[in-house]
């Protein structure tokens, strides 16, 4: 669809439709209930609330943009694309998330009809992907170009490297591999170093899986006890997510850096 703008120097610009669904919402619910977890629930269902009126704060707040539905998980939206791409698509995709701890699918289409049908796609995938019609466009389907962190290895708390990873996770698109990398000036301790770090990988995993189901793994001399945490829904959420994103490790000599 073709419009022009409304002003003294007329400018083409495109318009495209853009239609967000919350992912797995009803069945996250239903499990929390199902396992007496009620005020999670709540709390889970007045997060999305919230996530949504931010969503439209958003909106409202950017230029050459117009909400047209936002309740319950949804949310349709129609924006320019001379002044936008997907990079604005996932803003709103990742507000959604910090408040949820939930991703987002999204379907993108020159007119309503289209982004409703991409969005169904974009749900029988990977869901947390933005899906597009327009031939242009469809080399952004996402996720397009994946993100790697290097970590070094300083320690086997896991703590600050899960610190890193959430923090990354949030501001770097499509992270999904992280590589802890070992150090060693001996070639014949590489084997030692390896060992290192398939504890601390591990070490890192379990974290999260504690993490994601509220609880907290705690060093006592030289063994791991847990501990039960007081934490939000949408944290558990956000570590749960964590624990799909592959961890590998690799050492370096100091004569190969």
């Amino acid at each position: 669809m073709r419009l022009l703008c409304q002003s003294d120097d007329p400018q083409i610009k495109t318009i495209r439709y853009a239609f967000f669904d919350g992912d797995n919402i009803g069945n996250t619910i239903e499990n929390l209930l199902n396992n007496g977890r009620v005020q999670e629930a709540t709390y889970l269902s007045e997060s999305i609330k919230l996530a949504i009126f931010q969503i439209e704060l958003f909106i409202k707040s950017t230029d050459d943009t117009e909400l047209i539905i936002a309740g319950g998980d949804d949310v349709l939206i129609k924006y320019n694309t001379e002044k936008y791409n997907h990079t604005f698509l996932e803003k709103i995709s990742k507000i959604f998330s910090k408040h949820t701890g939930l991703s987002m699918s999204c379907g993108v289409g020159e007119n309503v009809s289209q982004a409703i049908n991409n969005l169904a796609n974009a749900k029988q995938g990977t869901k947390g992907i933005i899906k597009y019609t327009n031939y242009e466009e469809e080399v952004q389907n996402y996720p397009m170009k994946q993100t790697k962190l290097y970590i070094f290895a300083t320690s086997d708390d896991p703590n600050p490297y899960i610190n890193v990873i959430a923090h990354c996770e949030v501001n770097y698109p499509n992270l999904n591999e992280i590589i802890v990398i070992g150090i060693t000036a001996d070639r014949g301790k590489t084997g030692s170093e390896m060992t290192k770090l398939h504890k601390l990988k591990d070490n890192i995993s379990n974290q999260l899986e504690n993490l994601s189901k509220g609880k907290y793994l705690k060093k006592k001399d030289e063994d791991w006890e847990t501990m039960d945490l007081q934490i939000e829904v949408a944290d558990c959420q956000r570590y749960s997510k964590l624990k799909n994103i592959n961890i590998n490790i690799k050492v370096f000599g100091y004569q190969d850096l």
